[in-house]
């Protein structure tokens, strides 16, 4: 048996309008996060970076806990912004 993908996980999750814009922010969000992303990694600590990323990462979590619909995009904003940085500090 096949894992779900992302997409099919927030289609099940979200209402429709939600699903269209985790569609819209994940793209534009990693393009937006690039510059920002390279110079956090280029200018600060390795503590620093885990420390945004720990702080994104909490906050993240106790907004996908709550059942309001701006908390639940506000997450999903936290998402794709958090996945760049993720990515790119773990390579």
């Amino acid at each position: 048996m096949c894992s779900p993908s992302v997409l099919q996980t927030v289609r099940f999750l979200l209402k429709p309008s939600d699903v269209l814009a985790f569609t819209f922010l994940l793209p534009a969000a990693g393009i937006a996060m690039v510059p920002a992303v390279g110079w956090l990694l280029d200018t600060r600590k390795q503590r620093d970076v885990a420390l945004v990323m720990i702080a994104l990462g909490v906050v993240f979590g106790i907004l996908t806990l709550l059942p309001y619909t701006a908390a639940q995009l506000v997450g999903i904003a936290m998402l794709v912004s958090f996945r760049p940085l993720f990515y790119t500090a773990i390579s």
